[in-house]
């Protein structure tokens, strides 16, 4: 049963409600009296969320189902949304990549839509209660809430795109980079292919008149080759902006 067995609710409003299940979130108004059902605030991997029974009864008092049912009670429950729409705004300022961002849109959208229908469904009651305090409070609160979830979703895309937009620009750089690099391998293969032929063709055993020199040759030869290779290796490696280097895109 979702009504508490000790409220007596006119037959017009217990009606209209399931014995099993809360439905979607509303107001239900008739005889100077009426009964609002809440959803609690939505938790990821939920499939069926807690619902929440507040009645405005003929004595114009407020009663609620929920743990502590003081007169602060809606109050409190249009609150956790605020809370929970902060803390999405706090992870959303320290995001570092998309995967985060996704993981917080994919929170944020059931909870824009329930805070939606909250703020209608007081609205609702509103209409019919009349000049409530408690209600107009928990009615603008409500606004609150769903409008600030609603910029936070907004503010959530943009910044998913704009990661995106910078990602492709990344990927675009280092692919141009691997181009050009590309390109000057393939030039300096062009001007030591014919050397690398020749010498294959002709052996390394040719002499040279070079056989009898001293050993520091050999050293100088060796530093000289791993200092040239070293510049080229850093030549092959530079960045370079667009429209810069020879290489064709």
């Amino acid at each position: 049963m979702i009504i508490p067995t000790n409220w007596i609710l006119p037959d017009a409003i217990s009606s209209r409600v399931s014995k099993t299940t809360f439905g979607r979130q509303r107001a239900i108004a008739e005889e100077g009296q009426c009964l609002l059902v809440l959803r609690d605030v939505p938790r990821p991997d939920e499939d069926r969320r807690p619902g929440v029974l507040f009645w405005f009864d003929e004595n114009g008092q407020w009663r609620s189902n929920s743990p502590n049912p003081d007169p602060s009670a809606l109050r409190r429950h249009v609150s956790k949304y605020a809370e929970a729409q902060n803390k999405l705004e706090d992870e959303t300022e320290s995001a570092q990549d998309l995967a985060q961002l996704f993981d917080i849109l994919e929170r944020l959208n059931p909870l824009k839509r329930s805070a939606t229908n909250m703020f209608n469904a007081l609205q609702q009651a509103r209409e019919n209660i009349g000049d409530n305090p408690d209600i107009i409070e928990a009615r603008d609160l409500a606004y609150d809430v769903s409008r600030d979830f609603e910029l936070l979703l907004e503010e959530v895309k943009q910044s998913i795109e704009l990661r995106k937009a910078k990602d492709q620009e990344q990927e675009a750089e280092f692919s141009y980079n691997a181009l050009v690099a590309s390109h000057r391998l393939n030039t300096l293969a062009a001007f030591t292919f014919p050397l690398m032929a020749i010498s294959g063709l002709l052996g390394v055993n040719i002499p040279s008149g070079l056989e009898e020199s001293p050993v520091l040759l050999f050293w100088f030869v060796l530093i000289t080759s791993l200092l040239s290779g070293f510049a080229l290796k850093t030549w092959v490696n530079a960045k370079v902006k667009r429209g810069e280097d020879g290489a064709k895109e």
